[in-house]
């Protein structure tokens, strides 16, 4: 397979970041300039460029798909860093879905799971009183989820408030713990922030932070899954707001 001359990619600790391998036009570099990637990032490779850490993480996300678009534009050939069998459509694709706060297709699915996890734990029987509040919750619709990302133990459930509990109906994060059994709110979003929360979770929880597969597994695993996502799971949680009651938890924008 061709080497791409730029692939993009995020990482936990760096952010957006752009890869450029192989001989290139100097208008790559000028590209990637102008659109912020102004600092080495030689942990993630010799090549790699980032962007300044105080930028915003959606501006990076804008910028970072602003560059790509030129590149693909000016036909220089751009991958995802992550899943490098992947098309420059896709990588497009992705950063458009990125900056979405349209729903998840999947949110019904979300939801019939977690209904289904909150009347097991319920059946099973949990001993803190807000675990209990916030399953029973779930499980009769008063919460409804929309998207679940999963890492490891830690399940982070974006999930909306039935007009029953507030009127307005906001956004919470819901963290769900399968090892200790317990759930717990950490975000409640002001509702004037409307349905910006799910351009956050896609942002925030379901990026990849996984390094590409040695090429003898990666040409495996493109006759597998030609299409596969760059939003695959990422292999650690974000940072976040510690767990607090629903209640009392508050983001305002």
């Amino acid at each position: 397979m061709t080497m791409p001359h730029v692939a993009f990619g995020w990482d936990h600790d760096v952010g957006e970041f752009a890869v450029i391998r192989g001989r290139h036009p100097r208008a790559v570099g000028e590209v990637l300039y102008q659109s912020g990637f102004w600092y080495r990032a030689a942990d993630i490779e010799h090549n790699a460029w980032r962007q300044r850490a105080s930028v915003d993480a959606h501006d990076q996300i804008r910028q970072a798909a602003g560059a790509a678009r030129a590149l693909v534009k000016a036909g220089v050939q751009v991958a995802n860093w992550h899943r490098p069998e992947q098309s420059a459509l896709e990588v497009l694709a992705h950063y458009e879905w990125l900056q979405s706060a349209e729903p998840f297709p999947d949110a019904d699915l979300a939801a019939v799971t977690a209904r289904s996890t909150a009347e097991l734990e319920l059946r099973a029987g949990l001993d803190d009183p807000l675990s209990r509040e916030i399953a029973a919750d779930v499980q009769d619709g008063r919460i409804v989820v929309e998207a679940i990302q999963r890492f490891d133990d830690e399940h982070w459930w974006l999930a909306r408030l039935s007009e029953q509990l507030d009127q307005a109906r906001p956004f919470v994060m819901i963290r769900y713990n399968s090892r200790d059994r317990n759930l717990s709110g950490t975000d409640r979003w002001n509702p004037t922030y409307g349905d910006l929360p799910r351009r956050d979770f896609r942002a925030f929880y379901q990026r990849d932070t996984s390094r590409p597969e040695p090429v003898s597994l990666r040409a495996a695993a493109a006759v597998r899954a030609p299409l596969a996502r760059m939003s695959a799971a990422p292999s650690t949680p974000p940072p976040h707001a510690s767990p607090a009651p629903l209640s009392g938890a508050h983001r305002s924008r």
